[in-house]
């Protein structure tokens, strides 16, 4: 794989791992912030996209989020 696909592979993985800290309640409050921080402060399209959606998803029975 070209390097740049490598990356793009990695800060979707952290995101998804970022979901996972939220779903096995492992580390709610950080997840939640890392998420929100991608979601909203990412440079690159498709990461802020996906970080979005996953944020959506994570928060979407909780309004405190």
């Amino acid at each position: 794989f070209p390097v740049t696909i490598l990356a793009g592979m990695d800060k979707e993985l952290y995101i998804w791992e970022q979901v996972r800290l939220v779903a096995e309640r492992k580390d709610v409050k950080g997840g939640l912030k890392r998420l929100k921080d991608m979601a909203s402060r990412s440079t690159i399209p498709n990461i802020k996209t996906l970080a979005q959606k996953a944020l959506k998803e994570v928060t979407r029975f909780d309004n405190k989020a």
